[in-house]
């Protein structure tokens, strides 16, 4: 592992320059820096906002920055933006991470245009109510707990391990049409959309089930492990999308 300042542009060109140099190419980037300060907005600190957007929106635009400059000539790489179901929504207390990550939204929109055309993927997954330091005030908040879990059809937060089997999915081959999305996670589901509507939801283990939607022309899926809502195993093998069915 390298360790490097996200919100340094010098530094993280020098890092990924030896990344690139002593491992491979990067094909793909994940941007999860975030922080998190909660505050009435009359009363937040401008020093604090800085801080916010430096860790929160700047990196996510210098080190994409960066390591798309070398997958462009490549022609190919898969840059996944973490944003927030706050990308969508407000609540109190926290009016500048709000704005960050409807900054990171946007951004990863325009990114997608911008490098699109030249063989990069862009998206972004929206994490809802997940278990984690940033939202541990919540999580010690048992009216909030009590809310969120009465709401939530599996009565849990969620886990950082649920986000796995739709991060992999983003950075797989069966992506390659999918481009210029953020999709928000409550739990284990989301929604994909690409020419159509499909649905995705995890089975034991985080591995992911696909139905229906229409995919258009999808080129091509990896080996992947499909299975039914039950939780059976339906099989490990190449597949292929047509008119919206998954085939094994």
């Amino acid at each position: 592992a390298l360790a490097f300042d996200v919100t340094d542009a010098q530094a993280v060109a020098d890092a990924v320059a030896r990344i690139e140099a002593e491992i491979g190419p990067i094909d793909i980037l994940v941007n999860n820096a975030g922080m998190q300060k909660r505050a009435p907005l009359q009363d937040f600190e401008q020093a604090d906002w800085h801080q916010l957007m430096r860790t929160n929106l700047d990196s996510v635009f210098i080190v994409g920055q960066a390591v798309a400059r070398r997958m462009i000539p490549r022609q190919r790489g898969k840059i996944i933006n973490i944003c927030s179901v706050q990308s969508e929504l407000g609540r109190p207390n926290i009016a500048p991470y709000t704005a960050s990550k409807g900054a990171v939204k946007m951004l990863t929109k325009g990114m997608a245009i911008d490098w699109g055309p030249h063989g990069l993927q862009v998206n972004g997954l929206g994490p809802g109510y997940f278990k984690t330091e940033l939202n541990q005030a919540l999580v010690d908040n048992p009216e909030f707990s009590a809310w969120l879990i009465g709401r939530t059809p599996s009565r849990r937060w969620g886990d950082v391990d649920d986000l796995v089997g739709a991060a992999v999915f983003l950075a797989s081959d069966a992506t390659m049409r999918l481009n210029n999305n953020v999709e928000t996670l409550s739990q284990i589901e989301m929604m994909i959309s690409s020419e159509g509507a499909a649905k995705i939801e995890m089975g034991p283990n985080g591995k992911l089930v696909l139905f229906g939607g229409d995919f258009g022309q999808t080129p091509r899926m990896p080996s992947i492990r499909v299975w039914s809502l039950d939780g059976t195993h339906m099989g490990t093998q190449g597949a292929s999308i047509t008119g919206g069915t998954l085939a094994l």
